[in-house]
């Protein structure tokens, strides 16, 4: 009994932190952040990034914010956490389902066909996929990379090489005698 009564303290003691924590973030927010409200109907928000005076609208109700990034990861970014710390809205309605843990329990609902060993599947009688050696970056006593090149890291495309200083084609400077 002593044991799950020394938890007990620890754990609200942890809870404790968390919302002085979340108080805490909260309010760096705000001051990071000035919000104005433009339409209440449609959520529309300006929010003004007090750091460099940045202004990025925010459409709650379609989910869509000038950084992208809202539309992008489909999660609230901190302009959307700016409008919902503002209205005093709950950030976790505009948090896409795929995030929730509802959908995660779907996948896994059905069971997984055991793949097997893999000498024992069916031969692949497809297209070929052959890659351009050519565009590989050859490298003298590197690390061989996987990068493949582009028509930007070609020297064709690139042109000449010129000297710095006098800006002859061959690189080397003429010395003054």
């Amino acid at each position: 009994m002593s044991c799950s009564l020394g938890r007990v303290p620890r754990l609200m003691s942890v809870a404790a932190t968390d919302s002085r924590i979340q108080n805490l973030q909260r309010r760096e927010l705000r001051k990071a952040f000035v919000v104005n409200r433009f339409n209440r109907c449609n959520e529309m928000f300006e929010v003004r990034k007090m750091q460099d005076g940045t202004i990025y609208t925010v459409n709650l109700a379609q989910r869509h914010c000038d950084c992208s990034h809202f539309q992008v990861e489909q999660l609230p970014y901190r302009h959307v956490l700016a409008c919902c710390a503002n209205q005093r809205l709950d950030w976790q309605v505009y948090v896409h389902d795929v995030y929730k843990m509802s959908e995660i329990f779907k996948v896994y609902k059905c069971e997984f066909v055991p793949m097997g060993d893999p000498s024992t599947y069916d031969r692949y009688e497809g297209a070929k996929v052959i890659a351009n050696w050519t565009l590989r970056r050859a490298t003298k006593g590197r690390l061989k990379s996987t990068r493949y090149l582009n028509e930007m890291d070609s020297r064709e495309m690139r042109g000449l090489r010129r000297c710095t200083i006098c800006g002859r084609a061959s690189g080397i400077p003429i010395s003054p005698i």
